[in-house]
C-alpha cells in the first residue's frame, strides 16, 4: 500500500486550520475508543455517517432524523478530517509492534484494523454520491494509511495555552491507554469476532449495541482524563 501523498497530508492540515466549527478540545478522540466505531461501521448499511460529540465518536444511522440531528450538532462531513489523527495514534499507541507497551494483543489490533477498514469502505460508499472528491480521497487514504501501518509519516501535535507554553498532545496521549483494563479487552475481541462471524443483521446490531453500552463507562473516563489532562 502507498503511504498519503504530501498533497493529502497538506489537504487534512488546511481543513483543521480552518474548521472552526467545533471546539478544538472537543474533537480530540482517544483512539480505540474511535477504532471501534469505525470497526463497527462496516456491519452498518451504506449511509451511516460519524458524529464527534465531547472527545467521544459515535455512529449515526441513515434515519429520517439523521440530517436535523447532524445539523443540530453541527455535524459536517469536514469532522471526517479529524479521524487523520486518530489512526497515526492508534497505529502509534496500539500497534504491538510499534509500542512495546501497547495493551492490545496482535490479534485484537488486527481484527480491529481489518474490521476498520471494512469501516471506511463504507464510508467511502456513504460519501462516494456527494460532491466532495476531497472527502472520499481522504478516506481512501487513511484506509491506505491503516493497511500500511506506516508510522513514519507521524508528525506531533502541539495544543499552546495563554503562556505560549506548548504541550505535545502525542506525549501526553500516550498515557491514555492505562484506561482499558485486560478485561474489557477481552471484551471487545470477543464481541468484535461474534459481530464478524454472525450473518444475521438483527444479532450484529445487538451485539453492537451491547457493547457500545459496556462501553459506556470507559467513554466517560476518556472525557474525563482529557479534560483533565488537555484542556489548559
Amino acid at each position: 500500500m502507498s503511504s498519503p501523498s504530501i498533497n493529502s497530508l497538506n489537504l487534512i492540515y488546511n481543513a483543521l486550520s480552518y474548521n472552526k466549527s467545533k471546539d478544538k478540545i472537543d474533537t480530540i478522540l482517544e483512539p480505540l475508543q474511535a477504532m471501534i466505531q469505525i470497526a463497527l461501521l462496516g456491519i452498518c448499511p451504506i449511509g451511516t455517517k460519524l458524529q464527534i460529540q465531547e472527545n467521544i465518536l459515535s455512529i449515526q444511522q441513515p434515519t429520517i432524523i439523521q440530517g436535523i440531528t447532524r445539523w443540530y450538532n453541527s455535524d459536517k462531513k469536514d469532522d471526517l478530517y479529524f479521524l487523520y489523527s486518530v489512526i497515526k495514534r492508534y497505529i502509534k499507541w496500539y500497534n504491538p509492534l510499534v509500542n512495546k507497551k501497547s495493551p492490545l494483543s496482535s490479534e485484537l489490533y488486527q481484527l480491529i484494523t481489518a474490521m476498520a477498514s471494512e469501516g471506511l469502505s463504507n464510508l467511502f460508499k456513504t460519501y462516494s454520491s456527494s460532491d466532495s472528491n476531497t472527502v472520499i480521497h481522504v478516506i481512501q487514504m487513511y484506509k491506505n494509511l491503516l493497511e500500511s501501518n506506516n508510522d513514519k509519516i507521524l508528525v506531533d501535535e502541539y495544543l499552546v495555552d495563554i503562556e505560549k507554553n506548548k504541550v505535545n498532545i502525542d506525549e501526553v496521549f500516550g498515557n491514555i491507554i492505562g484506561v482499558y483494563d485486560p478485561h474489557i479487552l477481552h471484551i471487545i475481541y470477543y464481541t468484535l469476532k461474534l459481530i464478524q462471524d454472525e450473518q444475521d443483521k438483527g444479532n450484529q446490531e445487538c451485539s453492537m449495541d451491547g457493547l457500545n453500552r459496556t462501553l459506556f463507562k470507559y467513554n466517560r473516563a476518556i472525557k474525563e482524563w482529557i479534560k483533565v489532562n488537555l484542556i489548559l
